[in-house]
């Protein structure tokens, strides 16, 4: 899969949901609130824009304790993941988890292709079924 980069400041959302959907930017982009100065207005959010497309996501923000899971997650599928954004202070960003890899839209400085330190990661949505 390639990483959809941001187009703008504060697309990474955008980005990630294109992804984690299997859609274009294009095709994802304008199912989000009113972009203004680069950065996203309104209050859809990424789990809005998948029950739009029938899929349910779950949030998971807590440790989890059995193997291959992390914050409760399992790691051989697809996620959302918000994390503290390295390029901004006291703001999110959003990474992709494709089962194998991270994706980090970020035109600027990026996570690596490794899961991210647990200190970093604010929350966590999978797919949880069919909406």
């Amino acid at each position: 899969m390639e990483t959809i980069k941001q187009r703008l400041d504060g697309d990474c959302a955008v980005c990630v949901t294109a992804m984690f959907l299997g859609k274009t930017y294009n095709e994802i982009v304008n199912l989000f609130p009113e972009v203004k100065d680069g950065f996203l207005h309104g209050t859809r959010s990424e789990v809005e824009v998948c029950l739009l497309f029938g899929v349910a996501l779950e949030c998971k923000s807590y440790p989890g304790a059995v193997d291959k899971t992390y914050y409760g997650m399992d790691k051989s599928k697809p996620a959302m993941i918000a994390v503290m954004s390295m390029n901004r202070i006291d703001t999110l960003h959003s990474l992709y988890w494709d089962g194998e890899k991270i994706h980090d839209p970020s035109n600027l400085k990026c996570y690596d292709k490794e899961f991210p330190d647990q200190a970093y990661v604010e929350y966590i949505l999978q797919a949880v079924g069919i909406a």
